[in-house]
């Protein structure tokens, strides 16, 4: 019998939703940052026995402050993954206003620290317990962990979510954080007193947040 595992509806129902939502993803893929275009995902030297470069580019956080705190470093490690993580080749990595929180200290973190928490690309390497739970090398995919400004990222696999046919990975990127906000006002909070046929008002519906709320 197969055990109901959370985790997994989750990323069902949530697969499902980048689907059905395929045409406000499009409207909204402009709140990603292609990382590319800051020449943090260009190709890196350096090869190693995983078949891929050694050291990346990343944006690192040293000391915290306004937009000058974020450097581009073009030698930074790869990181090494354990048993339960992938870890992701960036193609996109989505800007949040919490990531200014991180960057300006707001919300402390451990320096120094690759900024952002939103990305999406393709699967370059995987564990055992990662291909378990139905991952694979070369699945395209997003995922909100630490992190995403940077060519490589190691996400657990829990965090994965697969990229349906379709739908672009800078389109899927750029609803992550956005979308799972919204997907829990409108489902999960005040202990879901809110029902099926009820009236909200949503304010600010120009942002991307809201803008999901508004269609669900």
């Amino acid at each position: 019998k197969k055990a109901h595992h959370p985790q997994l509806s989750r990323r069902h129902h949530l697969t499902h939703t980048l689907t059905s939502h395929h045409n406000m993803l499009t409207r909204t893929a402009t709140a990603s940052l292609r990382l590319a275009r800051r020449g943090v995902l260009s190709k890196s030297n350096g090869h190693i026995g995983r078949g891929f470069a050694s050291t990346m580019r990343a944006v690192v956080v040293h000391e915290t402050g306004d937009a000058g705190a974020l450097t581009v470093e073009k030698e930074y490690a790869v990181p090494k993954i354990s048993d339960g993580q992938v870890l992701v080749k960036n193609s996109f990595a989505g800007i949040n206003f919490i990531d200014t929180y991180h960057r300006k200290g707001l919300y402390p973190r451990d320096l120094p620290f690759i900024g952002g928490q939103e990305g999406g690309g393709v699967v370059a390497e995987t564990t055992p317990a990662a291909e378990a739970a139905g991952i694979s090398v070369g699945d395209r995919v997003a995922y909100s962990v630490f992190g995403s400004y940077a060519e490589y990222t190691a996400v657990p696999a829990a965090k994965i979510l697969p990229v349906p046919d379709g739908v672009g990975v800078d389109v899927a990127t750029s609803c992550v954080v956005q979308g799972m906000t919204a997907h829990y006002l409108v489902t999960d909070a005040h202990a879901q007193l809110i029902k099926p046929g009820e009236w909200m008002l949503i304010h600010g519906v120009g942002g991307g947040t809201c803008q999901w709320a508004a269609q669900m």
